[in-house]
């Protein structure tokens, strides 16, 4: 079976539009003709061409942060060359490793993905997504790429970088850190700030019970849990989480270090029979709120594994039972987090 190999020489392949509509005539499909030129382009969605490689350069606000240069990437090859298969690689060997593997398939298949660029306003090319794409091609001795190119900068790159990555299984806990924090800021900053879990889980496309332990850690207070992640320190969500909801610095600190704590005295104190009649106080009256927009901010401030989307918060019966239900999914949540944590 030929191989088409794109980015590294030969006939460009069909790409849609007029280019499109010649192959169908030469394949005789005079259907096909038809609907390939009357089907509009929207350029500002970005078009398909060959980019020179010389003209790209990778986003350096990427919240990945390879941070790769050419004199890394190429003494880096160099080096694996030389060491034993089965030695281990550090985690910048790994990403080297795999440009350099990305590079023999382009040699040996071409290229099947294109890389997504946008246009600065110096008229430079940058990379939205395929960074590493671009190192293989590099690596591969190409002159061009295939690519998507969009005339200006998306408005919401962040996102689009963010969804990308998440189809990356190699992204590290610092990388997914690093994405939501600039994705939240560039929200902020479009005027469109996201202000709830129910929001935040809407913006990412995901349900709410699987984005609730970050959007924890991105809305606490205790930087120490988030330089620990950056540093590499913390790769598990979910003791990060625990370290986030942790209030004591010592306990806290243990944490994030992967000590297990053990669980906090729930010693109680006898409570003695007041003087008077009746028996002693055994629960806590939480009050009456009139204003059911207040209930609901305060039930979606606190992330649990129980959902609340389906509640008409205007109905106060239903406000009322998402109330108890919030209650006592705290509880667990609380009985939960007195568990010893494993790190």
């Amino acid at each position: 079976m030929a191989v088409r190999r794109l980015g590294g020489g030969g006939t460009a392949p069909a790409g849609g539009g007029k280019l499109a509509s010649i192959t169908a005539a030469v394949q005789g499909d005079m259907g096909e003709v038809s609907r390939q030129l009357e089907r509009p382009i929207d350029r500002n969605r970005g078009v398909f061409e060959r980019a020179a490689l010389e003209n790209v350069r990778p986003d350096p606000e990427n919240p990945r942060r390879l941070n790769l240069t050419w004199d890394e990437v190429s003494a880096g090859i160099r080096q694996l060359a030389q060491k034993e298969e089965g030695a281990p690689r550090s985690a910048r060997e790994k990403v080297i490793e795999s440009i350099a593997g990305m590079a023999a398939s382009f040699k040996n298949v071409g290229q099947l993905q294109p890389i997504i660029l946008y246009r600065d306003d110096r008229g430079m090319l940058r990379i939205v997504d395929g960074e590493r794409r671009y190192w293989a091609a590099r690596v591969a001795e190409w002159n061009e790429i295939e690519a998507k190119i969009r005339p200006n900068r998306p408005q919401y790159i962040r996102l689009e970088q963010y969804a990308a990555n998440m189809l990356r299984e190699d992204l590290s806990l610092s990388s997914h850190l690093n994405n939501l924090e600039m994705l939240l800021t560039e929200a902020q900053e479009q005027g469109t700030p996201v202000k709830s879990l129910t929001e935040f889980s809407t913006v990412l496309g995901k349900p709410r019970a699987t984005v609730q332990l970050w959007w924890s850690i991105l809305r606490s207070n205790h930087d120490d849990v988030k330089e620990a992640i950056r540093s590499g320190a913390v790769t598990s969500l979910e003791t990060a989480y625990a370290a986030a909801q942790e209030v004591d610095p010592g306990r806290r600190a243990a944490l994030l270090e992967g000590h297990a704590l053990p669980a906090r005295s729930t010693t109680q104190t006898s409570s003695r029979r007041p003087s008077g009649r009746g028996r002693p106080k055994s629960a806590v009256d939480l009050g009456r709120a009139k204003d059911l927009e207040l209930v609901r901010k305060l039930i979606e401030a606190v992330p649990l594994e129980q959902s609340f989307d389906q509640t008409d918060w205007s109905n106060p019966k239903e406000v009322q039972h998402a109330w108890r239900a919030f209650i006592e999914a705290f509880a667990r949540h609380v009985r939960k987090q007195a568990q010893p944590v494993q790190g």
